[in-house]
This record gives C-alpha cells, sequence and structure tokens, in this order.
C-alpha cells in the first residue's frame, strides 16, 4: 500500500508541473496558475476515485477547462504556439488518465489475485527448478506450522521427506513436458507430523524463467474415507457371505456376478460352479420359469418384485423360495430365504390341524382347551354331549361361571406352580342338573408353557367312569361278602373238623381201643394153650387194629388239635411240627415267646394252620434237611416264622400255576387276610424259604366279639 501511493503522487507531481510549465508559457501567468490548479484537482480525483467512469468523466472535464483557457486567453484570439501548448497540454492529461486507469485496474487484478489465493483453503506455493519456495499462501503456512519467513528459505524437501532428489527432478521434467500434472504425496509439518495430500502442479514460464504453481490439498480424511468405505464394504461382503438369506446379483445378461453360499446352496451348486456362468446354462429350461419371468420383468421395467415361488430342480427336488428382486446398476439383487421347511410347516400344520378337529370331532374322552383363566377356548364333542349342550356354547365363556366347584381351589397351587393337576373318580354333580346324580371323572389339567415360560392356555380332559366307580363300589360289595361268607366257610369248616375229629376220637377210636384190647385178651389166652389152628391171623389182626388206630389218631390231631384247645397254641405248634419232623426226618427247631398266655380261639386256629400248611409244603416239595419255626409276639401282633434249608420256587410261577400247591398257598394267604393280616414268602431256588405271617391281635379280637 506504502509503494503504490508513493506512485500515486510521483504521478500527480509530475502533472502539475507539467501544467504550470505550459501556462507560464501562455503570456497570461495568473491565468495559467489559476487553470492550472484547476487541472491538478481533476487529476487529483482521477487518482483517488476507483471508478473508470469517474475517471473518464475527469478527463472530458479537463478538456473543458482546457478550452476555458483558451477562450480567455488575453490576446483575445488564439495564436499558434497557444494553441500547440495547450493541445500538448491536453495530450498529456488524457494520456496521464490513460495511464492511471491502466495502472490502477491491472493492480487491482494483481491484489485480487494475490488475495484469493492467500485466502485458498488448499495449500499454494511457487517453486522454481531449484526447488527453492518463491511463494506461499496462508493455507500453507497453516497447513505445514511453518511461518512464511522460514518456509520461503526451504525446499521441497524439507516438507516431504519421502521424495528422493531423483524421483524430485523427474518430476519436474515431468510437469514441465505435459505442463500440468496431478499425484499424490506426504508433507511433514514442522512438529514431526506426516499426512497424505493431493498435488496439482501447473508449469508457468515468465521473463525466461521456469516456475511450477502447486496446490496441495489434506487428503487424509478423504483418505480415511477411503479406508473405512473399503472396510465397510468388506465387512458387507462378509456380512452378504455370512447371511442365512441367499443373496445374488445377476447381470444384464444372465450372469452369476456375485452369489453367497445360502444362495448357492438354495440352487443346489457351488459358488464356484455359479459365478461367470449364465441361469440357461446351468438350468436348461430356466426360461419357463416363473422365477425368471420375475427377473426378466425387473431387469427391464426396473421395479422391485416379491414373491413366492417354487422351483423344480433337474433331479426332481421341489423348493419354494420367499424372494426380493432389485434393480441395482450391474443388472438385479436377489435376496431368496428357503422357505421350503416353512411351506412344509404350514402343510404339517395343517394336517395336524385337521387330526385334532378328528380328535375334537370324535374322542370318546371329553377334551377342552381353556386359556390360562380357565376361559374357554374349544370343547370336543363328546364335551358338549356329557354337558347338553351346542359346541358354539362354551368359547367365550368361564368354565367355572358354567360349573361352579371347589376345583379350582384344588386346582389354583398346581396352576401357580405350573405343575399338571389330576384327579382320579372326582365326584360332580352338574349344578344346572342336580337330577342327573352324582357323576365321576378322571381329570387332568396339563399346563402349556409359552417361549417365556408363562401358561398360555390348558389342556383339560375328562373321562367318565361313573359306571367304573358303581362297578367298583358294587364289587366292593361281594368282596366284602365274600369275605364275610369266607371267614362263615371257615368257621363251619373248623366246626365240622371239630366235630369230625371228636367223633374220630371218641367213637371210632374207642371202638379200635376196645377190638385191639380184646385181640391182645385172645392172644394171651391162646399162649398158655394148645390149638389146633395157627395163630398169624390173629397176632395180624393185632397190628391192623394198632395201625388203624394210629391212623385215626393222626387224622383226628390234624382235623383238630386237641392240644390247640386244652393246652394252647405254643404247645401245639411244637407238638406239631416234631411229629412232621419224626415224620419226615428233619432236624426241627422251635422256638416261642408267649408270655401273654392265651390268645383268641380263632387267631390261634388261623395261625396254626398256616403253620400246619407251611410244614405240609416243606415235607412235600422242600426236600428240605432242618425246619426252623418262631412264633412271637411283637408290636405288629403275633409273628409266624417258618424257615428251611430246602431247594427253594418261584413264589410267582406256583402262584400262576394249578395244583395243590397253589390251593396251599391261597388257603395260608386267605385266613390271614381273613384276620386282616399281613403275608410274606421269600424263596430263591436253591437257598431255602421263608414263610412270615403277622397276625393283629386287636383285629382278631374285634372280629371275635363280631362273631359273637
Amino acid at each position: 500500500m506504502h509503494t503504490l501511493l508513493s506512485n500515486r503522487l510521483f504521478l500527480v507531481g509530475l502533472i502539475t508541473v507539467l501544467c504550470t510549465a505550459i501556462y507560464v508559457i501562455t503570456l497570461n501567468i495568473s491565468l495559467g496558475v489559476a487553470s492550472c490548479a484547476l487541472y491538478i484537482f481533476p487529476v487529483l480525483m482521477t487518482i483517488y476515485l476507483p471508478a473508470a467512469r469517474s475517471t473518464l468523466w475527469t478527463a472530458v472535464l479537463c478538456s473543458g477547462l482546457m478550452l476555458t483557457g483558451f477562450y480567455y486567453s488575453p490576446e483575445g484570439d488564439v495564436i499558434e504556439e497557444v494553441l500547440i501548448n495547450h493541445a500538448l497540454a491536453l495530450f498529456v492529461i488524457w494520456g496521464a488518465a490513460l495511464f492511471i486507469i491502466i495502472n490502477k485496474q491491472t493492480k487491482e487484478k494483481l491484489q485480487f489475485t494475490q488475495f484469493a489465493i492467500d485466502r485458498s483453503g488448499d495449500a499454494a506455493f511457487w517453486m522454481g527448478p531449484d526447488d527453492q519456495f518463491i511463494y506461499v499462501n496462508e493455507a500453507t503456512c497453516r497447513s505445514l506450522g511453518y511461518s512464511r519467513e522460514e518456509l520461503l528459505q526451504m525446499t521441497i524437501y524439507d516438507i516431504d521427506p519421502g521424495l528422493p532428489r531423483e524421483i524430485g527432478e523427474s518430476l519436474w521434467q515431468q510437469i514441465k513436458e505435459n505442463k500440468y500434472l496431478s499425484f499424490e504425496a506426504t508433507h511433514r509439518r514442522k512438529d514431526g507430523t506426516v499426512f497424505p495430500v493431493a498435488i496439482m502442479s501447473i508449469y508457468l514460464e515468465f521473463q525466461g524463467k521456469d516456475y511450477a504453481c502447486q496446490f496441495a490439498r489434506d487428503i487424509t480424511e478423504r483418505k480415511q474415507a477411503v479406508s473405512a468405505m473399503e472396510k465397510s464394504e468388506k465387512r458387507l461382503r462378509q456380512l452378504l457371505d455370512e447371511m442365512l438369506e441367499g443373496c445374488m446379483i445377476i447381470g444384464f445378461d444372465w450372469t452369476y456376478l456375485y452369489i453367497n453360499d445360502a444362495a448357492a446352496s438354495h440352487v443346489y451348486k457351488r459358488r464356484a460352479e455359479l459365478i461367470g456362468r449364465t441361469m440357461p446354462e446351468m438350468y436348461p429350461g430356466v426360461e419357463r420359469s416363473e422365477i425368471f419371468a420375475a427377473y426378466r420383468r425387473v431387469m427391464e421395467q426396473r421395479k422391485p418384485e416379491r414373491l413366492d415361488v417354487s422351483f423344480t430342480f433337474p433331479d426332481g427336488a421341489i423348493g419354494w423360495y420367499e424372494i426380493s428382486v432389485q434393480p441395482v446398476p450391474e443388472g438385479i439383487f436377489v435376496l431368496s430365504l428357503d422357505i421350503t421347511e416353512r411351506m412344509n410347516s404350514g402343510r404339517r400344520i395343517r394336517e395336524q390341524a385337521r387330526l385334532l378337529d378328528l380328535i375334537f370331532r370324535h374322542s370318546l374322552d371329553s377334551i377342552v382347551l381353556l386359556d390360562k383363566d380357565y376361559n374357554f377356548i374349544r370343547v370336543s364333542e363328546s364335551y358338549a354331549k356329557v354337558c347338553q349342550r351346542e359346541v358354539s356354547a362354551f368359547p367365550g365363556h368361564n368354565h367355572f361361571d358354567f360349573y361352579p366347584s371347589a376345583l379350582e381351589q384344588e386346582m389354583e397351587p398346581f396352576r401357580r406352580e405350573k405343575k399338571i393337576f389330576g384327579r382320579l373318580a372326582r365326584p360332580f354333580v352338574f349344578p344346572d342338573h342336580p337330577e342327573w346324580g352324582t357323576m365321576y371323572w378322571d381329570l387332568g389339567l396339563v399346563p402349556i408353557l409359552d417361549q417365556t415360560g408363562e401358561i398360555e392356555l390348558f389342556l383339560f380332559t375328562l373321562k367318565d367312569v361313573t359306571g367304573q366307580v358303581r362297578a367298583e363300589e358294587k364289587s366292593l360289595e361281594y368282596i366284602t361278602q365274600l369275605k364275610a361268607l369266607s371267614r362263615r366257610m371257615l368257621t363251619v369248616q373248623e366246626e365240622e373238623r371239630r366235630a369230625i375229629a371228636r367223633e374220630l376220637h371218641d367213637e371210632i377210636g374207642q371202638g379200635l381201643t376196645a377190638v385191639k384190647i380184646r385181640l391182645q385178651a385172645m392172644e394171651l389166652t391162646c399162649q398158655g394153650c394148645e390149638l389146633t389152628f395157627s395163630t398169624d391171623n390173629l397176632h395180624e389182626a393185632l397190628r391192623t387194629a394198632g395201625a388203624l388206630l394210629e391212623q385215626v389218631r393222626n387224622l383226628s390231631l390234624n382235623l383238630r388239635p386237641l392240644q390247640l384247645d386244652d393246652l394252647g397254641l405254643a404247645v401245639a405248634l411244637r407238638s406239631l411240627i416234631m411229629r412232621d419232623a419224626a415224620t419226615a426226618g428233619w432236624i426241627a427247631h422251635f422256638d416261642e415267646d408267649l408270655s401273654a398266655g392265651r390268645y383268641d380261639s380263632n387267631l390261634e386256629l388261623a395261625c396254626y394252620r398256616v403253620a400246619q400248611e407251611a410244614l405240609t409244603n416243606v415235607m412235600r416239595h422242600a426236600g428240605a434237611t432242618e425246619v426252623w419255626m418262631s412264633v412271637r409276639r411283637s408290636d405288629q401282633g403275633l409273628r409266624l416264622t417258618v424257615r428251611d434249608n430246602g431247594r427253594g420256587f418261584d413264589p410267582a410261577s406256583a402262584r400262576s400255576a394249578t395244583g395243590r400247591s397253589h390251593l396251599g398257598l391261597l388257603g395260608m394267604e386267605e385266613r390271614i387276610k381273613n384276620m386282616a393280616g399281613q403275608f410274606e414268602i421269600g424263596a430263591r431256588r436253591g437257598e431255602g424259604t421263608v414263610v412270615q405271617a403277622i397276625f393283629p391281635i386287636a383285629t382278631a379280637i374285634a372280629d371275635q366279639a363280631g362273631l359273637a
């Protein structure tokens, strides 16, 4: 600005001197001085007014003033010298004005150019052939962190550490030859950090010297954006490759440009087989398919479509696909989802729904679907028939509004814990039909949970077991009667046995005893006399009578042991095992603890009969050499145990077999059950047998009181 002002003052002074000299020559010094002053004013206006129009008008004003000076010259006429002098002054005035206009416009353009370059967002700098900076703008200083004075003392190699001199010289030659060169480089700031730049270099020649004007733009963000875009593209491709949905790009010529593994599996091929091949080439006849028609429409109309289609492959397999087709610059992008399993599942669901409908229609047992609040969703026709309502009358109503009962309170704990509820033969009376009487149902309430583990609905099943309950009640009555009859039969049997035993003992036994005594007397008589006949028959008759008497005595004891009535259970059992041991050749062991004395006669008789049957079985089937019998009183009652070391047997097989052994076991069980006792057999083949019976004492006393 100071230089410009000095130039302007120099011009003003020069023009003023010239104008003064012109008017001094014109003979009228005072008027010349006045005219010169008038000339100086418009020239100064020309210098300091920036508009070109103002400069032109100033020149016109100067011309008018010059003519005025001609008119008012003192001689009153215009002489040749004055005219020449004034014309020369006018030329000088116009020349000065034109010079000022051109100089002013040039400087304004230079100022604007420098202003624009200095304030450019990109770094701009000028270099000579020696790579020395001769000009840098403010952006260069900001980006590199140096001052303008520092940079003007540096070369390009100071800010580009990765640029060897031989490459720099080669670049200078390329710039000079091509007049323009664009490339990427790296710049280093004053703090040592390095950043990438894009360089645009322009070759200039001025006053016989070579210059390079370079513009450098920081492309760090662009590099980062490109890197991010590359990473994003890589992630996108990886995402496409790993997607469960099929993705593929098909070109306008039907060539597979891209396809992921899922899409390849959808079309029963490998990716390598498809890339670069066309659809008609890979699937002959595909042009006639619905899929290809959809692809063609999107190719031609450039509008997206979505459709569910089936496709029959060359091997006859049928696949269902949900397809979205989008137009892309390369052709079309196809997103495919294999819904074959879903379609098959849909068919299975429909089939299951049909079967469920058949079950609800034809099930003999009642089936009810309830929501979590026990509202009816659906009922079977059998349930509606039992309730004597239409199937359509139930949905939307609450079960316990129709049939209030205590069942809701019973089910509530199971509902809270999400457990299955079940009851057998639960009685129920229809509140609106009490005349139907009590019905019995086997109930089942199954909670069905949703994905969150909460109850979504209930499956309520009911089976009418009223007939069974009635039959069981009748059976219980019959069983009770049979038990009473069985006890009565056993009582009658024992009474008959007692009568027979006494008859054998008192009548037949005494008669045989009398016969034996007379035969013995006859034998004594015959010993002292001489007889002409043999006594062998007499001796044989005597032996026969003794054997018959022993048999009668054994029959009497087996039918009704007199020791049991007269001496008690312990004596009767000891006598029983010793007699059987003598007969079978066992080693017998007997142990008893009946310190309380006598027990109820029915209990003692039942205990004796069980022991008698057990010993009979040992004698017939066990092949034992030792037998142990124990009878004791315990907290549970009277406990009888019979054990042997025989061959053992399988109780289950013996119970299922027919014959005497089977009836023997049944007889023991029947006697023990009639006394409300417990019966147990422990036996293994080759390991002997243990028979154990427990007779409750209190029950026996009560039974005796009942029979009395």
